[in-house]
């Protein structure tokens, strides 16, 4: 038996989203729910959230990656710096004439005919430093000399290298120079 308002299309006001058999107040929550299982756009949304996760990735790296190349800068700077000053005292540990003295020279002199234009600089860096002599007495111990033939005089030379970064690195090194007595 049909009802009289479903012959004339109209629902009463009490029974709109109303169906036969079913609670209105659920019937209400079905119909706004049903608009969330529309999936147009879907696919935006997801584009969106992996377009900013692979964003935070790629920023993540490119910090990371200007970082290390400034450590790295920093690092090959010391080196540089470092090799300078080691190269400064072995160029002056093979040279005699920095021995001769019971004072303090400074490194690289130019002053004498056997050293025309000396320089250490190589490839942008540089390195200066002292020699500067300690004491003379006997030989150091293990070295098979004796005493009694040889004598030692102490200097501590100091070279500090540059880098073409204008880092700077002080190396110290203590040495004897062992020569006969007499």
């Amino acid at each position: 038996m049909k009802q009289y308002w479903e012959n004339k299309n109209v629902a009463p006001t009490f029974m709109v989203g109303y169906k036969w058999g079913m609670n209105p107040h659920a019937t209400a929550w079905r119909d706004r729910l049903q608009g969330f299982s529309d999936e147009r756009g879907t696919a935006l949304v997801i584009a969106m959230i992996f377009l900013g996760l692979l964003t935070t990735i790629g920023i993540y790296a490119l910090l990371s990656t200007s970082t290390e190349l400034i450590g790295s800068a920093s690092y090959k700077s010391n080196k540089e710096a470092f090799y300078a000053a080691e190269g400064a005292i072995e160029y002056v540990k093979g040279d005699g004439y920095y021995f001769t003295t019971k004072g303090t020279l400074d490194f690289p002199e130019n002053i004498l005919d056997s050293h025309p234009n000396i320089t250490l600089a190589a490839e942008d860096t540089d390195a200066t430093g002292t020699i500067k002599y300690i004491t003379s007495g006997n030989p150091p111990p293990g070295y098979g000399f004796s005493a009694k033939d040889t004598m030692s005089s102490y200097f501590m030379i100091e070279a500090t290298g540059t880098s073409r970064a204008g880092v700077q690195n002080t190396q110290e090194e203590g040495v004897a120079k062992i020569l006969p007595k007499g």
